[in-house]
Protein backbone atom coordinates (compact mmCIF):
# COMPACT_ATOMS: atom_id res chain seq x y z
CA UNK A 1 0.00 0.00 0.00
CA UNK A 2 2.66 2.07 1.47
CA UNK A 3 4.59 1.88 -2.29
CA UNK A 4 1.54 2.35 -4.36
CA UNK A 5 0.70 5.43 -2.72
CA UNK A 6 4.51 6.85 -3.06
CA UNK A 7 4.73 5.66 -6.97
CA UNK A 8 0.82 7.22 -7.06
CA UNK A 9 1.82 10.57 -6.09
CA UNK A 10 4.86 10.57 -7.64
CA UNK A 11 4.16 9.86 -11.37
CA UNK A 12 1.05 12.54 -10.75
CA UNK A 13 3.55 15.21 -9.35
CA UNK A 14 5.83 14.37 -12.79
CA UNK A 15 2.86 15.45 -14.49
CA UNK A 16 2.03 18.41 -13.21
CA UNK A 17 5.64 19.48 -13.00
CA UNK A 18 5.51 19.55 -16.51
CA UNK A 19 2.15 22.18 -16.59
CA UNK A 20 4.37 24.35 -14.47
CA UNK A 21 1.12 23.69 -11.53
CA UNK A 22 2.93 24.08 -8.20
CA UNK A 23 -0.31 24.62 -6.33
CA UNK A 24 -1.40 20.82 -7.20
CA UNK A 25 1.97 19.64 -6.72
CA UNK A 26 2.26 20.98 -3.12
CA UNK A 27 -1.63 19.92 -2.76
CA UNK A 28 -0.38 15.95 -3.88
CA UNK A 29 2.93 16.54 -1.31
CA UNK A 30 0.38 16.79 1.75
CA UNK A 31 -1.76 13.98 1.14
CA UNK A 32 1.13 11.52 0.77
CA UNK A 33 2.76 12.58 3.76
CA UNK A 34 -0.58 12.13 5.85
CA UNK A 35 -0.48 8.14 4.34
CA UNK A 36 3.47 7.24 4.70
CA UNK A 37 6.29 8.37 7.06
CA UNK A 38 7.13 11.94 6.58
CA UNK A 39 10.82 11.44 6.72
CA UNK A 40 11.24 8.66 4.68
CA UNK A 41 8.66 10.09 1.95
CA UNK A 42 10.73 13.11 2.07
CA UNK A 43 14.05 11.36 1.20
CA UNK A 44 12.78 9.49 -1.40
CA UNK A 45 11.01 12.42 -2.64
CA UNK A 46 13.88 14.64 -3.38
CA UNK A 47 15.65 11.88 -4.85
CA UNK A 48 13.42 11.18 -7.85
CA UNK A 49 12.43 14.54 -8.69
Amino acid sequence: MYQNSIEISLNTNKNNISLANNEIINQNVVLVCKIVNFSYFNINFNLII
